[in-house]
Order: C-alpha cells, then structure tokens, then sequence
C-alpha cells in the first residue's frame, strides 16, 4: 500500500510538471512575450524632379534626416519624369470634383493630355498623376511652374529670400467658383526651392579690373595683362535669354557711356522686348559681337574651363564645375553685371495620394523651408538658398569663408529682377527669339574675334 501511494504521488508529481512547464509562473519562467505584431509599413511621399547626380545626393541625405525625424514612419522617394512613360489611357472625369483618397490625377480633375511646357517634370505630371505611385510633390523651373499653377493654386510659404522674386511668382490662391478640388480655400503652399543667376566668371589675372557694367564688357576682348595675353571675348550662352532682358531692362544702346543706375523690379514684358528697348538690345549684342568682345556658345561654362576664354557669363550654379575643372577658385573671380534676371525652382504639392502621404509631403515642405536644410541644399548642390534666414547659418557662414565668390552672386541673387507669374515663360520665350534671330543674321558671316 505504502508502495502504491509513493508511486501514485509520483505519477502525480510528474504530471503536475508537466503540466507547468508550458505555464508561466512555474519554477520562476518568465511568461514569454507575445508574437510581436508586423510594425506598419511607412508611409510613401513620392517627388517627381529633374535631378543632377550631385543634387541627388543632397536630396537622399535630406529626405534621409526628414524620415529619422518623424521616427522611421515616413519614406521620401524620388521619381524622374522617365519613370512615367506615356500611355494610352481612359478620358478623365468631369473636372472640379474633390480628390478622394489615393485619387489619381484623372479623378481629380487634370487633363489627361500632355503638358505644353518646356519643363520635363511638368510634362511629366498629368501622366504621373494616373500611376500607382503617383507623386505628391514636383520640383519645376519657372516656366514648369507657370503651367502648373492654373491647375493647383499656389501661395508661397513664408520667409523666401528675393521677396518680389516670390510675391511675384507665387501669386496669392485663387478659388474657382463651385470648385471644390485641387487647391481649394487658402490653396496649396508651393516652396521656392532654389534661386540661381547669371555672373561673369573671369580668369584671374587678364584684367585688371574684371567688369562691373555691360559698358566695361566693351572693348574687353582688345585689353591685356602687363604680360600682354589678352582677356578674349565674353561667353555667352546661345540660348540664354537674360543678357537680351537685362539690356532691354537698363535700356543700353551702343556707344552708351554708362549704365543706368538703378534697375526695375520686374523683368521686361515681351511688348518691351519687340519694341524700341529690345530692338536697342539686340543692336548693343551686334555691335559687341561684332568688335569681338562677345561670343556666343552652346555652354560658357565649359568654354570657360577648356580655356576658349577668359570670361564667361554663366549661371552661379556652375561654379562647383568649374572649381572641378580648375583645380579650386583661386583659378578665377566672379563678377556681376546688373540687370541680370533671377531664376527658381520649385516644391509644388500635388493632391494625388492618400491622405497621409499629402499630409506627410506637406511636413517635408516645411523641413525643406528649414534655414539648415536650405543651406546644406545650397552648399551641396552649388545653388542659392530661397529662405532668406538660410543666408545667416553657420553652415553659409562657413561656406562663404571657403568661397568668398558666393557673396558676389547673394548680393546678385537680392537686387535681381524677375518675370511676374504672366509673363512666364512667354517673355523669356521673346527673349530668346530675338538672340536666335541675331545668331541666325550672322551665320553668314561668323564675328570677328580678337583686335
């Protein structure tokens, strides 16, 4: 009996164990966790840019500080136009209705035709809105803006640099009435992303003075250094409608003795452009090609590096190329000449998406309108800040200390004019029509160069 009840109390004590080895509490086990659950996937902007590879970069480490902030939850993706290809597609609905959520662009209310613009990611956008990653933000120039902006009414988000440059290119929203789609009540708020300008570039040691009106470019061909090399013509870009504005702005003729000194706030319609201003222009253009002291090439700044000339009128963005191609700046000064029209991008929201990714692209917005994010855009991507609190960084501060050149093209980028939103992009358009047809008169008969 004594027997049996040992063996019973075994039976029992085993079953007992085995029973408490799957339980928590039993010999001191710790309850194991539960499965964890699958963390949500991020959410996805998507922005649509025409980008360089260096702007790449800068962009990748930005929208890579932008998701660390909003903790991992957040994923920015770039897209280039070529990522949505055209295709046949079915007729959108009736415009003016809301977007719904993931909406494409069909749904709400675009065209579904091909953008006339210049711009290759606004002629991206009507077909980039019908995909399955539909973008929430495009990066265009002015002219990408200006067929954007009847489309998604725009205002500007606060504290750009150049504030005529803004105020004139970023006019206030508009609500069309009954409208209740893209843009509605207080409209979209589009973010100057960059500014750039033309500034003479100028080999360092041809002049003694390098030129600080288009007066002084006169005759600059035909001046020397003590050693006697000469400075050789200006390089100026073919299709570059800002010297046709800027003489046509200041009102130069040839043989003018000076430039005038003060300079419009805005850049010149095309009615000025094909009238007596413009026609005097282009007579100014002809004459200094003429005397050899302007040349006109597909690109300055590598006619400038290659060292098919010792000046170059080029956009200050070239200035990190150019350090490449010669060894630093100490290889040459920048100058500016007045009158030179200044020129933007642009973060355009667009209304495609869910709801959290619009919300979320409105958030990268306002980090890309951060003075330190402008600044390390800026120095990365050898462009200029739009936020003009950018200007006042460390970062800025440190990069104009290694670039003193910088300034030259701050101080440009503040005085410059620029096209108010109608006339973008026809008077640039004017511009460069009447610098095709003074080229095309003097195929014939190739400029003189040199004394």
């Amino acid at each position: 009996m004594a027997a049996l009840t040992r063996a019973a109390r075994a039976a029992a004590l085993a079953l007992a164990l085995a029973l408490c080895l799957p339980l928590s509490g039993c010999g001191g086990r710790a309850r194991p966790e539960p499965p964890a659950q699958p963390a949500s996937a991020p959410v996805v902007v998507y922005v649509l840019a025409d980008f360089s590879p260096p702007e790449e970069l800068a962009f990748a480490r930005l929208s890579e500080l932008f998701s660390r902030g909003e903790g991992g939850r957040v994923r920015v993706e770039l897209r280039a136009p070529s990522d949505y290809p055209p295709s046949e597609t079915a007729p959108p609905p009736a415009a003016g209705r809301a977007p719904s959520e993931g909406a494409t662009g069909a749904a709400a209310g675009v065209p579904a035709t091909e953008d006339a613009s210049p711009d290759p990611v606004a002629q991206a956008v009507p077909r980039a809105s019908r995909a399955r990653e539909a973008p929430q933000i495009a990066v265009v120039g002015e002219a990408g803006f200006a067929a954007l902006r009847d489309a998604y009414r725009v205002e500007p988000l606060g504290g750009s640099t150049a504030a005529a440059l803004a105020r004139a290119l970023l006019p206030p929203a508009r609500k069309a009435a009954g409208a209740d789609g893209p843009g509605e009540a207080a409209g979209l708020a589009a973010l100057p992303l960059d500014l750039d300008v033309d500034v003479l570039y100028v080999r360092r040691g041809l002049l003694y003075r390098p030129p600080a009106s288009w007066q002084d470019v006169v005759g600059v061909a035909r001046r020397s250094t003590s050693g006697g090399q000469e400075a050789g013509p200006v390089a100026v870009g073919e299709g570059d409608p800002a010297p046709v504005a800027a003489l046509t702005l200041l009102g130069i003729t040839p043989g003018a003795s000076e430039a005038p000194p003060s300079v419009a706030p805005t850049a010149p319609a095309p009615a000025d452009l094909a009238g007596p201003p413009g026609q005097a222009a282009v007579a100014w253009l002809r004459a200094a090609q003429a005397a050899g002291d302007v040349r006109f090439v597909a690109d300055p700044a590598a006619a400038f590096a290659s060292a098919e000339t010792g000046l170059a009128l080029a956009p200050a963005s070239r200035l990190g190329p150019l350090e490449a191609a010669l060894d630093g700046h100490a290889a040459f000064v920048v100058s500016r000449l007045p009158g030179l029209p200044a020129s933007a991008r642009f973060a355009v929201p667009l209304p495609y998406g869910p709801r959290a990714a619009r919300e979320a692209a409105a958030r990268f917005l306002a980090f890309l309108a951060r003075p330190a994010s402008q600044s390390f855009w800026a120095v990365e991507t050898g462009r200029l800040p739009a936020v003009a609190d950018a200007y006042g960084t460390d970062a800025w501060k440190a990069y104009l200390g290694h670039h003193p050149e910088v300034a030259v093209m701050e101080d440009a980028v503040r005085t410059a004019p620029a096209w108010p939103p109608e006339l973008v992009p026809s008077a640039p358009a004017a511009a460069r029509a009447l610098l095709a047809a003074l080229l095309a008169e003097g195929a014939a008969r190739p400029p003189r160069m040199g004394r």
